[in-house]
């Protein structure tokens, strides 16, 4: 899941901002879409948000558009 979650970043690199302030939020985004990939049984989006320490509606939108983004990408 982790070697999943760091190719999906290494290849969306150049569609994000990559700093230090985000870049625990994008890992985080990165693993949890790995997880729902690879795994039977996720944890809810909300204690996800919680362990990331953004919003609800931000995990959700962060979510959505890393999925967008990982659909486009060559």
């Amino acid at each position: 899941m982790y070697s999943l979650a760091l190719y999906w970043l290494d290849k969306l690199s150049n569609g994000f901002d990559v700093n230090e302030s985000n870049l625990h939020k994008l890992f985080a985004t990165a693993l949890v879409c790995a997880g729902k990939m690879l795994d039977d049984t996720v944890q809810d989006n909300r204690w996800l948000s919680y362990v990331a320490g953004v919003s609800l509606q931000n995990f959700n939108n962060m979510e959505l558009l890393f999925l967008f983004q990982l659909m486009h990408f060559e």
